[in-house]
C-alpha cells in the first residue's frame, strides 16, 4: 500500500512539471490504460437523510443528548478496573 502511495505521489510531482502542450497525451494514456483494465468505479453513497423518520426529529436536544452519552461513556471506559 505504501509503495502504491509514494509512486502517486512520485508521479504527481513529474505531472506538476510538465509542459501543459503534453498534459493531453497523459490524459489521453491514462484512459486507455483504464480501458484496458477491469477497473471498477467506486459507487458514491450519498448519505444525507439517513437517519430520517428514525425518531431522532423528536429528541428535542440532540447534540445535547450524544455529549451526555459520550461523557457516561468516558466515565466508564475510565472507571473500569483492570
Amino acid at each position: 500500500m505504501q509503495a502504491t502511495a509514494t509512486k502517486r505521489i512520485e508521479i504527481h510531482k513529474k505531472l506538476s512539471i510538465l509542459p501543459a502542450e503534453k498534459l493531453e497525451q497523459v490524459v489521453d494514456f491514462v484512459e486507455f490504460m483504464l480501458s484496458q483494465s477491469q477497473v471498477k468505479h467506486k459507487k458514491i453513497m450519498r448519505l444525507g437523510g439517513m437517519w430520517k423518520n428514525l425518531g431522532f426529529e423528536k429528541v428535542d436536544d440532540l447534540e445535547g443528548e450524544i455529549r451526555k452519552i459520550r461523557q457516561e461513556a468516558s466515565s466508564a471506559i475510565l472507571n473500569k478496573k483492570w
